[in-house]
Parts: C-alpha cells; sequence; structure tokens
C-alpha cells in the first residue's frame, strides 16, 4: 500500500470510529441518561442491576458502546451473572470458556456485590485484574516459584527484612514519581534472604496498582504499553549467556539487549554470579556488556531492579566501579539481611 493510501485509510478509520462515538453519545443523551437507556433497550439487565448506581461519565459509556455496539448489552449481561461476584475467592470467570476470549476481563465496567442487590461501576473486576496481571507477569518471564508472591506473603524476620519491605511498599505507593526519575531498587544480602521474593512481589504490586488506559478509564499509564508498564525478570548469568549464544548474529543479540534496555521495568537478579573472565587490563566483556546495559537505563531514567549476594564493594570488585557507582545513584538500596529461608523456612 502506498503511503498516500494509507494516509487515506487511516483518516478513514479515524472518521468511522468517530461516526460511532458520536453516535454512542447521542444515544445515551437522546435516551434521557444511560440509566434510561438500559430500561428501555437493555431491559434484562435494567432488573438485573442497580443502573442508576453506575458510576462513570457519559463520554465513558459512549466509548464502551462505540467500541462494539453489538456485543455491549451481552457483555454486561454476562458480567451480571458472573459466579465469581457470588462465590468465594477464585472462582474462574465464565468469559474464559464461553468463547468471548476474555470480554469480561477488557470490560470498562465491574459488578459489585452489596446486601440489597448488584452495583454497576466503571473499572475492570477484580477476577479480571487478577487475570489480567497474572499474564502479564507470565509475558515479564516471572519464574513460576515467585509468580504468586506478594508484599504481603513476605514474612520478614529481622529489622533489616522488615524495612527493606517497608521501602517495598514505600517505593510501589509513590511508583508514579519513581518511574519518571527512573529510580529502582538495589536489594543487597546473603543467600536466601528473600531478595527475589520482594523484587518479583514489587513488579506485581505495580502492575496491580497502575490504572489500565486501554479500557478508556480517566487515568493513564506512568509510560509504556497500553494497560501499564512493561517488566522483564532476567537472571543477570542468564542474560549474559543469552548475548554469548547469539555472538555472530547482530541482530538476535541487538534484540537481547534492546528489550533489557527499553523495558520500563527491569528485574536483574542475581547480578554478581554470572561468570566474569578477567583480561589482564581493562574490563572483562562481561563487564562491559553490564556496564552498557545499566548506563543505558541510567541514561533513560528506566527503573531498574536488582539483586545480588554481595556487598557493594564486592559487587564493584566484580562488574566495576563505574557500574556499581551508576546503581547506587539510580536506585535505592536496602540492605536484606536475615537467615537463609531455604534451610530455615519461607521468609
Amino acid at each position: 500500500m502506498e503511503m498516500g493510501e494509507l494516509l487515506q485509510e487511516i483518516r478513514r478509520r479515524e472518521q468511522e470510529w468517530q461516526s460511532r462515538l458520536d453516535a454512542a453519545r447521542r444515544r445515551i443523551i437522546e435516551a434521557g441518561g444511560w440509566a434510561r437507556l438500559c430500561s428501555d433497550e437493555f431491559p434484562l439487565l435494567a432488573e438485573q442491576l442497580r443502573i442508576d448506581r453506575l458510576e462513570a461519565t457519559v463520554e465513558e459509556l459512549a466509548t464502551f458502546l462505540a467500541r462494539d455496539p453489538s456485543a455491549a448489552e451481552e457483555r454486561l449481561r454476562l458480567c451480571a451473572t458472573c459466579p465469581a461476584i457470588r462465590a468465594d475467592e477464585g472462582v474462574e470467570l465464565p468469559c474464559q470458556y464461553d468463547g468471548w476470549s476474555g470480554s469480561a476481563a477488557r470490560s470498562p465496567f465491574r459488578v459489585v456485590r452489596e446486601p440489597d442487590g448488584l452495583r454497576l461501576e466503571w473499572g475492570l473486576c477484580e477476577v479480571g485484574k487478577r487475570r489480567k496481571v497474572m499474564d502479564r507477569l507470565i509475558g515479564a518471564h516471572i519464574p513460576r516459584r515467585y509468580m504468586d508472591r506478594t508484599l504481603d506473603s513476605f514474612f520478614p524476620a529481622t529489622e533489616s527484612q522488615e524495612q527493606a519491605l517497608k521501602a517495598c511498599r514505600d517505593y510501589v505507593a509513590d511508583w508514579a514519581a519513581n518511574a519518571r526519575a527512573g529510580r529502582g531498587l538495589l536489594l543487597l544480602g546473603p543467600t536466601g534472604t528473600g531478595k527475589t521474593h520482594l523484587a518479583c512481589a514489587v513488579v506485581r504490586a505495580v502492575m496491580e496498582t497502575v490504572d489500565l488506559q486501554a479500557l478508556g478509564g480517566p487515568a493513564a499509564p506512568v509510560f509504556g504499553t497500553v494497560g501499564g508498564p512493561s517488566a522483564w525478570y532476567v537472571g543477570a548469568p542468564d542474560f549474559l549467556a543469552a548475548l554469548r549464544q547469539r555472538i555472530g548474529d547482530a541482530k538476535q543479540e541487538e534484540d537481547v539487549e534492546r528489550r533489557a534496555a527499553s523495558v520500563d521495568l527491569l528485574v536483574l537478579d542475581d547480578l554478581g554470579a554470572e561468570y566474569v573472565k578477567r583480561a589482564d587490563t581493562g574490563p572483562s566483556w562481561a563487564e562491559e556488556r553490564l556496564y552498557a546495559l545499566i548506563n543505558r537505563r541510567y541514561e533513560d531514567l528506566r527503573p531498574t531492579i536488582v539483586t545480588t549476594n554481595l556487598t557493594l564493594d564486592e559487587l564493584a570488585e566484580r562488574i566495576g566501579e563505574r557500574t556499581t557507582s551508576r546503581l547506587v545513584e539510580m536506585s535505592v538500596v536496602l540492605p536484606v539481611d536475615g537467615p537463609d529461608h531455604r534451610v530455615v523456612g519461607e521468609v
């Protein structure tokens, strides 16, 4: 397709979307509001839900209707009859099985159960939100062992672990400012003190708390992909091994480095455990690659969470002073001391 034809197609689609949006807006206004529209056109839905307490603006509702007018009523009815709001935690969404391909998880409405009935609100339902977060954790390559780790499931055994947990909670609570400043976390401590647990839990908490722009809500993510910040977990030895395997294939090598450098929130686990072959003079290949990654994220103000079993002095000896210096400047440094939970029990 020629450039001129492509631009015409883009304009045509924009005009089509605007026309659908205008029609949906008029439809709501002419009906005398969303509650009247549901009573007149969606009578079954109006009986199932307390439409009068819908917390959404005309613009938000019009956007939803315009996006998929033919499926709007069915999607809302699906949410209204979802057993997840009437049963214990963990009940699966029916939309996982009925061919809707997760439409309820993408619906901009949630159904809230109250003593006197159901209420429809603007926002993602809790079950859909958990599934959305889980999908994104899988996409971030969070290891299966740490997939369900949260800050609430971290039980500190020492004062430094208590302080680290509080700092992680504060970091998540102030995620917007931390993201804009490119501020990450540097978790230092012996083996088995819960550093990886905390790192993965912070990623999960950030994904859970950032509003989903894709649903058309009023809040937008700080930056990055639609639906919130992108994340990637990788062990430092695995990162270097992946680069070594791709030596000679410039494109694949560049792809690995680009993802690590450009992802919004990177978890670089077990830094210092990688094999570093010392050169007689100057930095080694591994040191150079780690420096290039950290320096790129430092310059681009992209938050990085690093875990290591080494002290700062040992880290500088291992990966170089200039890399360690940047890590310290771009991170909240958190010592995490304590017994090895793999030996004495879970943290």
